[in-house]
């Protein structure tokens, strides 16, 4: 009885152990490919890379529909124009109606939003701003950055909502870089230099 027992107990461990190992190492398996965030044209929104957005969002290759409202200094974009959005741009500037205090009340709001969500802090390039997944944000978009920046003396205000991330990439990180780039066109179509 005592043999059988132990026989037992050996053969279920032996089967265990052969459950959890591959004939592939962990440390020989290729790691996933993350693509990085690539500027380059065409934009949708006037601010983001389509075939960045496309490969980070994972969407398939029927033509994007595209709603913008408002100016250069003040706008925003919605992609797809049906509900739900997959992005959301929101841009803002320093101008009459709408000061440097309004733009820093604006911040601190999101910020605060975010700092509840464990958002990061961007990175000081970027200017001051946080990016975060809020399950509380808007339906179908939770992930969202906010940047302040300065361009031609002003400051700015860019806010992005993303729908869910490619499994495996770091959404957090893709949103600032595609902030990056972002900013970098709002210099070039506004005309303006950007300030660290």
């Amino acid at each position: 009885m005592g043999r059988a027992r132990w026989l037992l107990t050996a053969f279920v461990s032996i089967l265990a152990i052969s459950a959890c190992t591959s004939d592939t190492p962990a440390e020989n398996r290729p790691a996933p490919t993350v693509a990085p965030i690539v500027d380059s044209s065409p934009y949708v929104c006037t601010f983001v890379p389509e075939q960045a957005l496309r490969s980070v969002l994972k969407l398939d290759g029927r033509p994007l529909t595209v709603r913008s409202t408002g100016d250069r200094e003040s706008g925003q974009c919605r992609v797809p124009v049906e509900y739900p959005h997959i992005m959301y741009v929101a841009w803002q500037q320093e101008r009459d109606g709408w000061t440097k205090e309004d733009i820093d009340f604006a911040l601190k709001g999101k910020k605060n939003v975010y700092a509840r969500a464990g958002g990061r802090a961007l990175p000081l390039e970027l200017g001051d701003g946080m990016a975060a997944r809020i399950s509380s944000g808007l339906p179908g978009q939770p992930y969202e950055i906010t940047a302040k920046f300065r361009c031609g003396k002003k400051d700015r205000l860019l806010t992005f909502s993303f729908g869910e991330f490619v499994a495996g990439r770091d959404a957090i990180q893709d949103m600032m870089e595609f902030m990056r780039v972002a900013q970098t066109r709002y210099a070039a179509v506004n005309e303006c230099d950007l300030e660290v």
